[in-house]
């Protein structure tokens, strides 16, 4: 009989014993699991304030990106126009101050045509207009020749396009050097 209140009030106390742990691990776990559920919201408040960040960040890097190319390509077609208009007016001028005189003969002219030869270099056409003392025009296709007018028409075509091709190589260029400090890269 003292064996079974001994071991009654054993159970009694470890039954208290174990209720009172579960208890407690439980009321324990549920602050825990609280308190990871407030740093997990916390975490997820700051993850979410970085991505607005991040975001407003690109933006304005964007918004520069686009500045920076309008201010570029408005440089590059100002300095087309005032390319173009140095040509015409060079063109203008090469009108009243060549003769018209045969200068390249027809094999010449033949290979910079890339008829005479696989070099796939090409002038364009002779548009010389008839000076006053130019040579006549040729009438056999064989017998083609470039005037002076034409030699010079080909140089200021070659300047215009060679300077045309020069301030899209500098807008590049600027583009990256710029780029550089501007994107972090």
């Amino acid at each position: 009989m003292v064996m079974r209140w001994v071991l009654s009030f054993i159970g009694k106390k470890l039954l208290g014993l174990l209720l009172t742990t579960t208890v407690g691990a439980a009321l324990a776990g549920t602050g825990v699991w609280h308190f990871q559920g407030g740093k997990i919201a916390r975490m997820e408040r700051d993850h979410a304030q970085r991505m607005v960040e991040h975001s407003a960040a690109a933006n304005a890097r964007l918004q520069a990106a686009i500045a920076k190319g309008d201010r570029l390509y408005l440089q590059l077609s100002e300095t087309n126009t005032e390319l173009r208009t140095e040509y015409e007016k060079a063109t203008k001028e090469i009108e009243h101050l060549t003769t018209g005189k045969h200068c390249l003969g027809a094999a010449v002219v033949g290979v910079l045509d890339g008829t005479s030869s696989d070099t796939g270099l090409s002038v364009p056409e002779a548009t010389s207009r008839p000076a006053a003392t130019s040579a006549p025009p040729a009438t056999d296709p064989h017998d083609r020749y470039a005037t002076d007018t034409d030699i010079a028409g080909w140089i200021a075509d070659a300047k215009r396009r060679h300077g045309e091709c020069r301030a899209k190589l500098d807008a590049l260029i600027a583009w990256h050097e710029e780029g550089v400090a501007d994107h972090g890269r």
